[in-house]
C-alpha cells in the first residue's frame, strides 16, 4: 500500500501497489513520474503522479532499500540487501 496526499500532508489516502512486498523508498522525478522499490526485489513505476503503478523486472530478488536519480536525471540507482547495486538509464 502507498499513501498520497493533495493537501500538503493534512488528509491522507491510501493507494495500492498491486504488490505484496513491503517499499522501502520513493524517488520522485517529477509531478508525475515516480518509482518505489522494496522486497525481493521489487522496483514499481508511475507515470500518472502514483495513481497506478507497474512492476519493472530488476533482475534481483533481494530487498531494495533505496533509489535515487544521478547525471542530470540520466541515471537510476537503487542499493539493497548483501551489497546489491542496480543502474539503469531512467526513462
Amino acid at each position: 500500500m502507498l499513501l498520497s496526499t493533495a493537501d500538503g500532508g493534512f488528509t491522507w489516502a491510501s493507494k495500492p501497489s498491486g504488490v505484496n512486498q513491503t517499499l522501502y523508498d520513493i524517488l520522485v522525478i517529477s509531478e508525475e513520474e515516480l518509482y518505489a522499490v522494496g522486497g525481493s526485489g521489487t522496483v514499481l513505476h508511475s507515470t500518472d503522479g502514483g495513481d497506478t503503478w507497474e512492476r519493472e523486472h530488476s533482475g534481483v530478488d533481494n530487498a531494495l532499500y533505496a533509489i535515487t536519480c544521478v547525471k542530470g536525471g540520466e541515471t537510476l540507482w537503487a542499493v539493497g540487501q548483501l551489497g546489491v547495486v542496480l543502474r539503469r538509464p531512467a526513462r
